[in-house]
């Protein structure tokens, strides 16, 4: 069953980064859902809301004049049990998106400093390039990788503790490494030789 996401979410971000924002208008989020992972054999719903940078405040001045910024929801539960919405926001501790309660300075690792990334992932382990990603931790400890969407130039990577905390790292999974970079441009001069 779809979970009821209007009812569920309501206000927008009051922060961006760790810095307070203001909004020209009071409009709800338009969460639309990206995809359907399980945790555990349990039904994990993950959504997304963009929203308009020149529509939100930061001392008074829009943000941009062009483009949005990023809200995901991760849901789980259902009607029977009750629904339980975690809204993930880059709040200024992290790179990660996360919930409040969650926030912390330094809370992810180079994904080259994890060793197993397959003892730590609950299917396959992310398609990404190691040297650009980041791999989020919970009080130190490296989660576990759940799924990630479908490839883009800003795929969202989806953790868990398996405890009923989540956490997002977003990665460009088609963007050039610098080691890519200086090993084309090595070989392209030894070409001009």
């Amino acid at each position: 069953m779809q979970p009821p996401i209007e009812e569920l979410v309501r206000g927008k971000p009051d922060s961006l980064s760790g810095l307070p924002l203001q909004w020209l208008n009071d409009s709800e989020p338009e969460p639309f859902q990206v995809r359907r992972f399980d945790v555990d054999g349990e039904p994990v719903h993950l959504f997304e809301a963009n929203y308009d940078v020149r529509r939100a405040l930061l001392d008074g001045t829009p943000l941009g004049d062009d483009g949005h910024f990023v809200e995901y929801f991760v849901v789980t539960g259902g009607p029977e049990v009750g629904w339980a919405v975690r809204r993930l926001w880059q709040r200024g501790g992290s790179i990660a998106y996360c919930t409040a309660e969650e926030d912390e300075p330094d809370a992810v690792v180079p994904a080259r400093q994890i060793k197993d990334a397959t003892a730590l992932s609950l299917g396959k382990p992310p398609a990404w390039k190691r040297t650009n990603a980041w791999w989020p931790t919970l009080r130190g400890e490296p989660m576990f990788f759940v799924a990630q969407t479908d490839p883009g130039y800003s795929t969202p990577f989806l953790f868990t503790d398996r405890k009923g905390s989540f956490k997002i790292t977003v990665n460009d999974i088609f963007g050039q490494t610098a080691e890519e970079h200086y090993a084309l441009e090595e070989r392209l001069d030894s070409d001009l030789r």
